[in-house]
């Protein structure tokens, strides 16, 4: 009786087992790490310098608040607000875990990274190149599985639409103007506090639409929307010969450009709620 409950209790506690967020350093140099938590979450930053060949590990840590955590990695020391990359997760205990990276405030390894789970999953090699880059940014897995960030993972090709440039899409062909960017994606801090810096849904969502109206203002009735790409990103894809790049573009009107943001999804909430210390 005593072993068949022990035997019970420990599926259970197997049953119940919470993964790592994990990052590795390859680098043949110092890597500089800040994980920050959401504010008013009810932890404190975490400041590490990841030495060549170290690994950062973090059991998955929920929020008091919902929020989620940014792991931000730079080739700088103390210099967290650009130039960067971000490995970013939420945790609600709720058997999924919400993670993705962001390379809207740069990226120091261009495509010199792999992003891996140990089971349950296959993460896109993929991060957010602008706020609403949801369709290679945003992923999710069982919260059972760790997920690990290699940099320098030694793949020339292993990157993601950050580490593509944007002048090898093709080009809109519209004659309209459209927006030079679909989105400004430049940190945006409120008074009183920082945030997660690109993900302040409410702000992006009202420029997206003041540039694709202005757009529309200035073109004539006759002539059809013009057409602006709403997904820009370069996915790795490995093959038995050698690496192979693909450019991934999706052509909308700015019609539909503008209201898809306003779309609900678990996605989007998940990121509105995110309020990073920089």
């Amino acid at each position: 009786m005593m072993r068949t409950a022990l035997t019970s209790a420990a599926l259970f506690a197997a049953a119940q087992a919470i993964g790592d967020a994990i990052v590795v350093n390859k680098c043949s140099y110092d890597v500089y790490m800040s994980n920050t938590p959401a504010m008013g979450g009810g932890y404190s930053n975490i400041d590490k310098t990841l030495s060549s060949g170290a690994t950062y590990s973090q059991t998955y840590t929920e929020l008091s608040n919902g929020n989620g955590w940014s792991i931000k990695l730079s080739k700088e020391e103390n210099a967290f607000q650009t130039n960067i990359l971000q490995y970013e997760y939420t945790f609600h205990n709720d058997g999924t875990i919400w993670y993705d990276l962001s390379a809207v405030d740069g990226n120091p390894w261009d495509a010199n990274w792999e992003i891996t789970a140990s089971k349950g999953c296959s993460p896109r090699q993929a991060a957010y190149r602008y706020a609403t880059d949801d369709a290679y940014g945003m992923q999710s897995c069982g919260d059972d599985a760790t997920i690990t960030v290699t940099l320098c993972s030694g793949e020339a090709g292993a990157g993601s639409g950050s580490g593509g440039s944007p002048s090898s899409a093709p080009a809109p062909t519209s004659e309209a103007p459209a927006p030079s960017s679909p989105v400004e994606t430049s940190t945006k801090k409120q008074n009183g506090g920082n945030n997660w810096g690109h993900h302040t849904w409410g702000l992006e969502e009202n420029k997206v639409a003041a540039a694709a109206g202005d757009a529309l203002l200035d073109e004539p009735k006759s002539k059809a929307p013009a057409q602006s790409p709403t997904t820009l990103a370069t996915v790795h894809k490995s093959f038995d010969g050698p690496a192979v790049t693909v450019t991934n573009v999706h052509m909308e009107t700015l019609t539909k450009f503008v209201t898809a943001t306003d779309a609900p999804s678990k996605r989007h909430e998940h990121h509105r709620r995110h309020e990073h210390r920089q």
